[in-house]
């Protein structure tokens, strides 16, 4: 996070919320829903069905685009459960679907970590925060770790 300048300067203030924070809450519903709709796209058949949810998700990015500052209310408690029922619907798909997990995610990790342009070490951004590949990436390996854990 502190590579990619996504740590706040302050601790995070739910009553006194800064520009910085109402552009990291839009990015983290951004990035939640573009990885919603992949898992859509990942689990249904595109052709038939995966792709006639694009439509919602379109109407979900543009009301996120809207939302202002006063619409803004950051229940930390409230989010600290989301988050962690995420985590436990993420781990519980994983076992459902025999995914080794954590080796993905590390993988995944490692893989982020290329987005960090290496002789500046600065990120790329997309117009709304998130960052964007540069020729120093390499993508994440997921085959070989399903190949090596379907063989044990």
């Amino acid at each position: 996070m502190q590579g990619f300048n996504q740590l706040n300067d302050i601790p995070l203030d739910p009553d006194n919320l800064t520009t910085k924070d109402l552009k990291n809450t839009k990015l983290r519903l951004t990035l939640t829903l573009e990885k919603t709709q992949e898992l859509f796209e990942s689990l249904l058949d595109s052709e038939d069905y995966g792709y006639s949810f694009e439509p919602l998700f379109n109407i979900l990015k543009n009301k996120i685009q809207s939302i202002g500052q006063e619409n803004i209310n950051i229940n930390k408690e409230y989010l600290a459960n989301v988050l962690a029922d995420l985590l436990y619907i993420n781990y519980g798909t994983a076992v459902w679907s025999d995914i080794p997990l954590q080796k993905c995610f590390l993988e995944v990790h490692k893989s982020n970590m290329t987005k960090l342009i290496n002789f500046t070490g600065s990120p790329i951004y997309r117009e709304d925060g998130k960052i964007l590949y540069d020729t120093s990436y390499t993508p994440p390996n997921i085959k070989s770790i399903l190949d090596s854990h379907n063989s044990d």
